[in-house]
């Protein structure tokens, strides 16, 4: 925060969330951008940047090693600007569907979760390979993320096969109206697996009067192979976000942080 000269207001707010992040079998943090703002009578001051750039010298470094945000382009330039943000190239994928149209079947039993536990988190440890950068999504923070949410209610749907029930992918879904919004999805390398449990999952909001369901991922990862392997339309991102990123550690190139970041809004607050 930078307060005025008396002390007694706030003009500028510079911040983030951190997360747990798992970057290619290493723990680290991984800090997603937001709410970032400044007092409209203090722009054009250099308070903005200098703000930035305590919270920078304050958090950034050893083991906090990317500093990330989705952004609208007029905010992005600023960061570029000042902040050496860089625009990741994979961009953002957004993609929508008529649930009644979505295709996809497998043997497989859909679940509502409830509340997440050991399933989850052995899911993780066995995916995490497949998501060398991404904030680890075990039931910890699935369960912060979504059943403590203190406005919203979300669904946790899980796909599990075999005898014993085990759980092989999960996505979390917010109902409003007739829409539905694909918050969180963690799918394993394997466009046949997901198109089962995807088509699964719109079969159940169709059923509750679901005429639209939308999400996010990266543009390029196999979670997008996913969704479009069992019907959803890729379409023009309505939101106007540029995928960025900062890094902190000279290992950590942008380039790679490009091909290789997961995210999702569940990284945010969005949905």
């Amino acid at each position: 925060l930078c307060l005025d000269e008396a002390g007694d207001a706030a003009i500028v707010m510079y911040s983030g969330v951190p997360f747990r992040t798992n970057w290619n079998g290493r723990e680290v943090e991984m800090v997603q951008l937001m709410d970032i703002m400044s007092h409209p009578d203090h722009r054009k001051t250099g308070l903005f940047v200098k703000t930035a750039e305590a919270f920078f010298d304050c958090f950034a470094g050893g083991e906090s090693v990317l500093y990330y945000g989705i952004p609208g382009l007029y905010h992005f330039e600023i960061g570029a600007k000042y902040l050496a943000y860089s625009r990741l190239d994979s961009d953002v994928a957004f993609f929508q569907a008529d649930p009644a149209q979505v295709v996809g079947s497998g043997r497989g039993r859909l679940c509502d979760e409830g509340t997440p536990g050991r399933a989850f988190d052995a899911l993780w440890d066995e995916q995490a390979a497949n998501y060398p950068l991404a904030v680890v999504r075990n039931s910890a923070f699935l369960r912060w993320r979504f059943n403590d949410h203190p406005h919203r209610r979300y669904t946790i749907y899980g796909w599990r096969t075999g005898l014993l029930g085990r759980l092989r992918a999960w996505a979390v879904v917010g109902v409003e109206d007739a829409s539905a919004r694909i918050a969180d999805l963690l799918l394993p390398p394997d466009p046949t697996l997901s198109a089962g449990f995807l088509g699964r999952v719109a079969r159940a909001l169709s059923k509750q009067g679901v005429q639209r369901l939308e999400t996010w991922v990266p543009g390029g990862h196999f979670a997008a192979e996913g969704l479009q392997a069992a019907g959803f339309v890729q379409s023009p991102e309505p939101l106007g976000i540029v995928p960025t990123a900062r890094s902190f550690d000279d290992n950590l190139e942008i380039p790679w942080v490009s091909a290789n970041l997961y995210y999702t809004m569940a990284d945010a607050d969005l949905v």
